[in-house]
Order: C-alpha cells, then sequence, then structure tokens
C-alpha cells in the first residue's frame, strides 16, 4: 500500500484528480478508502462526471468496488456537486458491530409544519406589516440577515419573547406529519431536521407539541433571547463551495457530514430519505444515491425545479422521486419498499 506518514497525501489514487483540484479525506487514514471526500473546486466552473474505480489503499481483508463522482472544469458557470455511489462493499468481517438503520432528514417550513415559521413571525409587527427598508434587505444569499432586522423591529415595537413563543404554537403541522413522526420505530429509524429556519421556533414547537423526543437532532441557524427580549440569529455556517446553497446553509454538507458521523459510531444507515418542499431542498437530494428516496412537496417549488435542473443544468436526481401530499403517503412508501420498516410500520 503506497501511504505517507499521515496515511493520505501519497496515495495513488489522487493522481487521476486534475491539477487545479485540492483532496482531502474526511479522516487521514485510508480505512475503506472513505466513502467521502471533500473537493474543493476552483469556483468558476461547472463539472462533468469522471469516474474512478481503485482497489489501492485498503487494509487487507477488505474489498471495494469504489466509484467517485468528480467534475472537471468545462464552463464558466458556478456550480458544485458531488456524489458518491455504490461506496464500499466491506467484507464481512468489516461489518461486523455495525448497527443498520434509515435515516430520515426534513426540512421544516412547509414540510414538517404547514406555512413558513419566519413569515407567520411578522403578524407581530405594528398592523401585521413590515417597513419597506427591511423589505428591501431580504435576498436568497441573506435571509439570516433579513430575519435578523425582523427582529429587532418586532423588539424595537415592545414584542415580547412569550409573544413570539405563543405566536410559533399557533401554526399547524403538514397533514400526516405527526403521524409519521410518531409512528416510525426509532430503533430502525433516525430523524433529523435540517432548516433554514432557526433553533428557538423548530425547538419549541417541536416541544410544544410533544415531538422533540422525536427527532435525534436539528441543524439550523442558531438563535437565542438576550437579556433584553431580543432575539438574535445567527448563520449555521458560512460556505461558498456550494452554489446550489445559500451562503448560511449548505443541507447537503450537513447530511453527509452526519452520516459520516453517525459512521464512526457504528451506525450505518442503508437507505436515507430527505422529504422537502423548496429549492434549497434539491442539493441534499442530489447526494443520494439509487437506493435512497427523495420526497418533494407536491404543488412546491421543489417538484419544479427538480425538472429545471435536469432540463438546464443536466443535473439529475438518482435517488427515487415520490411527490407527497401528507406524512402518510411519505410512510406508505417506506414501508412498503424498506425492509428494514416492513414490519414496523403501519400505514
Amino acid at each position: 500500500m503506497n501511504s505517507s506518514a499521515d496515511g493520505w497525501s501519497n496515495c495513488s489514487c489522487l493522481a487521476v484528480f486534475p491539477r487545479h483540484i485540492k483532496v482531502a479525506a474526511a479522516t487521514k487514514t485510508h480505512e475503506n478508502c472513505r466513502r467521502y471526500f471533500f473537493l474543493n473546486f476552483h469556483k468558476s466552473f461547472i463539472f462533468h462526471t469522471t469516474t474512478l474505480n481503485t482497489t489501492d489503499c485498503l487494509p487487507p481483508g477488505t474489498s471495494i468496488v469504489s466509484k467517485l463522482t468528480f467534475y472537471r472544469p468545462v464552463t464558466a458557470a458556478r456550480l458544485v456537486r458531488f456524489n458518491i455511489e455504490n461506496r464500499v462493499n466491506m467484507s464481512q468481517t468489516a461489518n461486523e458491530g455495525k448497527q443498520e438503520k434509515i435515516l430520515l432528514a426534513l426540512d421544516f417550513d412547509h414540510t414538517i409544519i404547514n406555512d413558513n415559521s419566519d413569515t407567520y413571525v411578522t403578524k407581530l409587527a405594528p398592523k401585521g406589516k413590515i417597513p419597506p427598508e427591511i423589505k428591501s434587505l431580504y435576498s436568497d444569499q441573506g435571509w439570516t440577515l433579513f430575519m435578523s432586522e425582523i427582529f429587532r423591529y418586532l423588539h424595537s415595537n415592545n414584542t415580547t419573547p412569550e409573544q413570539i413563543l405563543e405566536c410559533m404554537t399557533e401554526i399547524s403541522f403538514s397533514p400526516g406529519m405527526v403521524d409519521l413522526l410518531k409512528t416510525l420505530d426509532q430503533s430502525k429509524a433516525e430523524t433529523i431536521v435540517i432548516s433554514d429556519a432557526n433553533y428557538v421556533f423548530i425547538d419549541h414547537i417541536l416541544s410544544f407539541h410533544g415531538l422533540k423526543d422525536r427527532v435525534n437532532k436539528i441543524f439550523t441557524n442558531p438563535a437565542k433571547f438576550n437579556d433584553d427580549g431580543l432575539l438574535e440569529l445567527e448563520m449555521y455556517h458560512v460556505q461558498d463551495s456550494c452554489s446550489l446553497s445559500t451562503i448560511n446553509l449548505c443541507k447537503g454538507q450537513i447530511l453527509e457530514s452526519y452520516i459520516e458521523e453517525r459512521a464512526k459510531e457504528n451506525i450505518v444507515f442503508t437507505h436515507v430519505a430527505f422529504i422537502g418542499d423548496g429549492e434549497n431542498d434539491f442539493c441534499p437530494s442530489l447526494r443520494l444515491s439509487p437506493k435512497d428516496f427523495v420526497f418533494p412537496r407536491e404543488g412546491y417549488s421543489l417538484v419544479k425545479h427538480i425538472e429545471k435542473m435536469k432540463t438546464e443544468k443536466d443535473l439529475h436526481i438518482k435517488a427515487n422521486i415520490h411527490t407527497w401530499k401528507s406524512g402518510l403517503d411519505i410512510l406508505k412508501v417506506l414501508s412498503d419498499r424498506v425492509p428494514l420498516l416492513a414490519q414496523t410500520t403501519t400505514a
């Protein structure tokens, strides 16, 4: 095996990558040749696929037919994407001690709940209206700045934390979503929320309705009330590697990181289901494999966006796509299609 002291930098796999791409392993080890690589591309290119099959860098007793999809620059447009399929075919010995589950990753606004929590709170503004100078701050790339100014405006008009939290409890859930969350067998499935809302809203809504314990983890923009009662909002992260996502939240990166973290804890997800409604749900959907599931909400923008990106950018989702009107639609598909859940869920 060809490796350096750090276990990575002399890996013969790297020889096939274009010179301008810097490749670093998720960890500096050749274990399974890692399921994920982080590719830092030149920002002004669209990338097309090249396939690498390798058996290099593997410890004894481990087999791999690893299909790494990476991208070669062809035109001056900014689009970054990568996917790894058929990731690792481990020997039986190497899989001992691992627990198999499925993963449900859900958006929050217009997915778990039947409204947008951020825009719903504006009903607390004087006469329910936001001044034009604040509205002008709205940008697809600056949602957290926009919402921060709204929270300042509400605070300046004596809106209390109690009023904001009570307002959140008024929002109804999307049809069948409570049933979906409560019916899943938590010994066989994990549920995470990935949302561009904020932690205070999501945590309060789930806790108020007794659903917090049905969610394993929440990934969203941090928020808290300060000593003066102002709701302060921060970006989840700052990223510019994925042009399909906003600067403050790449759902695809979050999803892949969670899968990898759980793998280190010997939890392997046999299937991943992503459930959403909007255009920012396209990035995580694009990263899933043919054995996974994407559930775009019927009548919402993600359905059309999937077709648009396929036609205009030649970006094709490989996962099984099923639209949904109710959480029960999702539950039925998973119960029918995922053997692990077949005997533990009912539609």
